[in-house]
């Protein structure tokens, strides 16, 4: 099988600076700042999230990320310090819970008008 990672995904938003570094403070990467037309948030070594702004209506993305407990448990009490909603339903990310199908913890939260979703590593 060929070795192949992604190196970053664009999505659509209103304010894509705001986002990027929200996304950043958020995940626990690093906003990168503009480049081109997109505001750029790296996730880890090798991706970015990149941000464009864009008018109006914009198609929900979903993101999905893998993270080890420290990392899950960073971004979860950024979430509850921000007073942000979370759950462990795609369908109620409100519910506060972080059980999930796939992985021992898992929550979803939606923001720029896109659905993200953390779960730890550990099935």
């Amino acid at each position: 099988m060929p070795v192949i990672h992604p190196d970053h995904t664009v999505l659509p938003v209103a304010d894509h600076q705001g986002q990027a570094r929200d996304r950043a403070w958020v995940l626990g990467g690093t906003y990168e700042g503009i480049s081109g037309p997109f505001a750029v948030t790296r996730i880890g070594p090798t991706f970015t999230v990149d941000f464009i702004a864009k008018a109006g209506p914009v198609p929900e993305h979903h993101l999905a990320f893998r993270a080890d407990n420290d990392t899950f448990d960073g971004i979860l009490a950024r979430l509850q310090t921000a007073g942000r909603p979370y759950g462990d339903d795609p369908a109620n990310p409100a519910n506060l819970r972080t059980s999930h199908p796939l992985a021992h913890r898992g929550l979803y939260w939606r923001a720029g008008g896109h659905l993200f979703e953390v779960m730890t590593i550990d099935a």
